[in-house]
């Protein structure tokens, strides 16, 4: 009879803490999704500034010089995000890309946007002229 007190101790739940007035700010990590489409080699790729982005048409793929195929990322919400173009010079002349999702570049060979607070996504659709 002795360890009965310790067992009932140990059985018994503890009442929850309730906290209020706590009110938590900041930016939520938003995912930004690109695809890339078009009958394009494999060295022509998208990649982004803040670095993370680097996708292509083979979407994931292993590349034993270069970082893997990431076709996203997260950032906070508001963060100014470039993508560019890389490799287009083995496209040859008459190419174009149309963007989606973002404000193109004068040159066409980029855009910019805001990383989403929840989701986003941008295509780079390559045709030739």
């Amino acid at each position: 009879m002795l360890f009965l007190p310790l067992a009932l101790a140990l059985t018994q739940a503890a009442s929850p803490t309730t906290v209020e007035g706590i009110v938590v700010e900041g930016a939520q990590d938003g995912r930004l999704t690109v695809t890339v489409t078009g009958d394009i080699p494999a060295e022509t790729i998208v990649r982004s500034e803040p670095v993370g982005i680097r996708c292509g048409v083979a979407r994931h793929t292993y590349d034993p010089y270069a970082a893997p195929r990431l076709c996203w990322f997260r950032k906070p919400g508001g963060t100014p995000v470039h993508l560019r173009v890389e490799g287009m010079q083995a496209l040859g002349a008459g190419w174009t890309v149309q963007w989606t999702g973002c404000e193109p570049d004068a040159d066409g060979l980029g855009c910019t946007l805001e990383a989403p607070r929840y989701a986003g996504e941008v295509r780079a659709a390559f045709q030739r002229r």
